[in-house]
């Protein structure tokens, strides 16, 4: 990806503000990446803690297209200090399976009060959810969990960012996607919209 166009993703992004709950839609890997390493980069500028709950990319990988994507950041060095981990969907939820609204929620408040127990200023989380949702999942189900989720955002001081694969889903979980986030970005920030 050429410098101006990192720069100008950088520059949206840049306009974010704590407790913020947002929607990614991507359709491959270069869109999913290069909009995650300006909120990473983002995040570390604001001393947050960052977390990847990754659900269907090796890790490896996910190191490698942060770096590939970023500027600024060493994805590899800065998860050997602590300051961005990459964890698994079953071990953020202690191996529940599928769509736990209240593993995902009380798992995410830990992990915030962690921390900002060690200096952290905040946390920014971000949820590969095309996995953990799936299309077997109700849409009730699906609105229940990102309104208990959006809830613990605003009480603390986390951003997060839902993550969807959109060519795995139907219009209309799609559409739940995007009604049920306040700010939803979608090619490579071409379109950032605030509901």
């Amino acid at each position: 990806m050429k410098l101006e166009k990192r720069k100008e993703i950088e520059k949206k992004i840049s306009n974010l503000k704590k407790h913020n709950h947002i929607c990614l839609l991507y359709e491959n890997s270069k869109e999913q990446f290069s909009v995650l390493s300006a909120l990473f980069k983002f995040a570390f500028n604001r001393k947050d803690k960052i977390i990847y709950v990754n659900s269907q990319t090796d890790d490896e990988d996910v190191i490698e297209y942060i770096n590939r994507y970023s500027i600024d950041i060493d994805v590899k060095t800065c998860s050997e200090n602590g300051d961005i981990e990459i964890i698994s969907h079953k071990k953020l939820c202690k191996d529940a399976t599928g769509l736990n609204s209240a593993g995902i929620c009380t798992a995410v408040e830990k992990e915030h009060q962690k921390a900002t127990s060690v200096g952290y200023d905040g946390l920014t989380i971000t949820l590969e959810m095309t996995n953990i949702v799936g299309t077997d999942t109700s849409l009730d189900r699906f609105r229940s969990h990102e309104t208990r989720f959006h809830s613990i955002l605003e009480k603390n001081n986390i951003t997060g960012i839902c993550q969807y694969n959109i060519n795995r889903f139907p219009t209309t979980y799609i559409k739940y996607m995007i009604f049920t986030h306040p700010l939803v970005i979608y090619k490579d920030c071409r379109r950032i919209y605030e509901l």
